[in-house]
């Protein structure tokens, strides 16, 4: 996954506490989530909504009907509530994410767009991707799968091959072609062959 889109995601999701039901799968999961400087990326997010009409016009965009109605037919598939069902069951909170995200974006101050253009959040991510720590992330990845049988119960789950399918059947969909093509225009470049994968890090462990 492009880096990007993972710094969004820690913007978006900043202060999100995971009903987990294992209590040790939930401190894995927070250790780790507590390596992003989440507090930062809000400060940044603020300013840039304040200085950036084209970051504004792009939150302005996300908070935005056409935006609502094709994550609304996504979220109507059945490959996609096939893939949340089998993230709930794996013991990750994928309904609580998604409101924790819609939350956040639909309180976002966006008073400076003047909502001419869909916008950009190119500037804002030539600021932000420097800060994310992605080696220490993979670094707590890789240790958590060495130490926590939690974890690597998790981490097997997620990169067997019926997760590949399930994901595989949510790439394929239009819907998911049209959401990746808005996403570009806002700046965001997702490779969905890129980093991280957890086959990658199977292979180290092996």
């Amino acid at each position: 996954m492009d880096k990007s889109l993972l710094v969004l995601a820690a913007l978006v999701t900043s202060g999100f506490a995971a009903s987990i039901s294992s209590r040790s799968l939930d401190n894995d999961l927070r250790e780790i989530y507590n390596l992003i400087p989440k507090q930062k990326y809000l400060e940044m997010a603020k300013r840039y909504l304040r200085d950036d009409p084209d970051f504004a016009n792009a939150v302005a965009f996300l908070q935005g009907d056409e935006w609502n109605e094709l994550i609304k037919s996504l979220l109507a598939q059945e490959e996609i509530q096939q893939l949340i069902q089998f993230l709930e069951e794996s013991n990750l909170p994928v309904k609580k994410y998604m409101l924790r995200i819609k939350e956040k974006l639909d309180k976002a101050d966006t008073s400076k767009a003047d909502r001419k253009s869909k916008g950009t959040f190119k500037r804002f991510l030539k600021e932000a991707i420097p800060l994310f720590p992605y080696e220490d992330l993979v670094a707590a990845i890789k240790k958590k799968i060495a130490s926590s049988p939690e974890f690597r119960q998790l981490y097997t789950k997620l990169s067997s091959n019926e997760a590949g399918l399930l994901v595989e059947r949510v790439v394929r969909l239009p819907e998911t072609s049209k959401l990746l093509a808005y996403i570009a225009e806002l700046g965001l470049i997702v490779d969905l062959e890129g980093k991280p994968k957890l086959e990658d890090l199977k292979k180290e462990q092996d």
